[in-house]
């Protein structure tokens, strides 16, 4: 099992529902909700890398 990090995170109120109903209708499951995230976190930077000048 990979090292993980706990962390918090500020989030509009009506962000973290509607995200959970997401992972939840994809996966079926509520415990895959931290590894959805992480994917999602990881699509995101992969789709919007830094400017390296």
């Amino acid at each position: 099992m990979e090292e993980k990090h706990k962390t918090s995170m500020n989030l509009d109120k009506d962000l973290w529902p509607e995200w959970v109903r997401y992972v939840v209708n994809k996966t079926g499951s509520t415990r895959t909700i931290g590894s959805e995230t992480s994917l999602a976190i990881r699509e995101y930077m992969k789709r919007h890398p830094l400017d390296k000048k």
